[in-house]
């Protein structure tokens, strides 16, 4: 059972990083803001899920965390942007796309951790 969630989590999630991706697009710096996009909002919104879910819900997990964020983000297509930036003489900004995404990555998924604290201990609920 818990591979159907994953799958269909993975399904709208696979959907909805090529069209976040189509809608972005791309630029004429090279610098793929529109998978930068993507592994941000995801880093944020996994934090969040992670918190909130993880524990006391893991189907939901599964479903949202695994699955559709997990094929949301995209490791794969950062690490080979980064190859093509290097391979076109573009150091400095292949350099700057690591920094940004791992420090802010890392960051976002913090703060989307510590709202989901937040919001449920205003509702009075404890993670």
């Amino acid at each position: 059972m818990k591979v159907i969630f994953v799958m269909f989590g993975g399904y709208f999630g696979a959907i909805s990083r090529f069209w976040v991706g189509e809608w972005i697009g791309t630029n004429e710096s090279g610098f793929p803001f529109n998978t930068l996009a993507v592994n941000l909002v995801g880093s944020l919104l996994l934090g969040w899920v992670a918190a909130r879910y993880k524990e006391d819900h893991p189907h939901v997990f599964l479903l949202l965390g695994t699955g559709f964020l997990g094929s949301f983000t995209t490791f794969s297509t950062f690490s080979v942007e980064i190859l093509k930036l290097v391979e076109i003489g573009r150091i400095g900004l292949a350099c700057s796309y690591v920094l940004v995404s791992f420090l802010a990555g890392i960051c976002l998924a913090f703060a989307g951790f510590k709202l989901a604290k937040f919001i449920d201990a205003r509702k009075g609920k404890t993670i």
